[in-house]
């Protein structure tokens, strides 16, 4: 089936319609990892953020990085790993938000900042979405 020029200048003003509907949502864009784990990075301003707590609900896990004190940080290296100890996640996070879909079960989280890690063990349900925050101690 061949489309004319008409036809294709109308599928074309459709995708620009909807790429620019999520660029004007605020919404990062959505990657997978090689494992095939879907997520989301960002949280950077409030319109950000606003997109990312619409968008919470399809992700069963948010993790939230803060410095003591409240302030959002970014910058922080985030694995995650089955609990067979196999890769999913490996990401350089710059934004204080983190969206991840995954299925239920058990996984061990961990963040490096600064050559500092902290770890923690998450359980995912088969319906509640996960609400997981560091708060990152200041200094060294």
């Amino acid at each position: 089936m061949y489309l004319s020029i008409q036809q294709w200048g109308l599928v074309a003003a459709c995708l620009m319609t909807f790429f620019a509907s999520q660029v004007i949502a605020g919404l990062p864009m959505a990657r997978t990892s090689p494992a095939g784990v879907a997520y989301v990075v960002g949280g950077v301003g409030e319109d950000e953020r606003q997109a990312m707590r619409t968008a919470y609900k399809h992700y069963k896990l948010r993790v939230e990085v803060a410095e003591q004190g409240g302030a959002y940080t970014a910058g922080m290296r985030l694995a995650l790993r089955d609990m067979q100890g196999k890769l999913l996640l490996d990401v350089l996070v710059d934004g204080p938000w983190l969206l991840v879909d995954l299925p239920s079960g058990s996984y061990q989280l961990l963040v490096t900042k600064e050559g500092r890690q902290f770890v923690q063990k998450i359980s995912l349900g088969n319906e509640a979405q996960q609400h997981v925050v560091f708060i990152w101690p200041k200094g060294p």
